[in-house]
């Protein structure tokens, strides 16, 4: 097995990373703070106004993060067939990680340029979530399947 280590370790130190970390962070914050005092009935005006107004900042911050982050990737997935199956294997199935992570990227544009930006934004990060928990759950079944086979 090959260690792939050093490949995580370079796109933890871009600068992208620390971006939507604090953007997701800030906005976890102050969602559970207006959960917690609406279940309390006491919802202070701050967090109200923060809850709806924020977003306009966090949100791309944290889109910008994502998509610097998935950038710097790019090279380490490509050099490192991360994610990557290849034919031939015993479900006759491949898959490049680097073009999906490409598609990905692209997936942002149609929903950034949408009247209704910040549903239609959030419904493309939902769906690509989704994908990549799908995609990623695939590859490891096939990649067990791989590893087993080997043995």
């Amino acid at each position: 097995m090959i260690n792939r280590f050093p490949v995580y370790l370079s796109v933890q130190n871009e600068d992208s990373v620390l971006l939507f970390v604090v953007a997701w962070t800030i906005t976890e914050i102050i969602r559970y703070s207006f959960y917690t005092f609406s279940l309390l009935n006491h919802l202070p005006y701050l967090i109200k106004w923060a809850r709806y107004t924020l977003f306009i900042v966090l949100y791309p911050m944290g889109v910008s993060g994502e998509l610097l982050t998935i950038y710097a990737a790019l090279p380490f997935v490509r050099q490192a067939g991360l994610y990557s199956i290849s034919l031939p294997n015993k479900y006759n199935f491949s898959f490049d990680y680097y073009t999906f992570l490409i598609l990905v990227m692209i997936s942002y544009i149609p929903n950034a340029l949408s009247p209704s930006a910040p549903q239609c934004l959030l419904f493309s990060a939902y769906a690509t979530s989704l994908l990549r928990t799908v995609i990623l759950c695939l590859i490891l079944v096939v990649a067990v399947g791989v590893e087993e086979r080997k043995e």
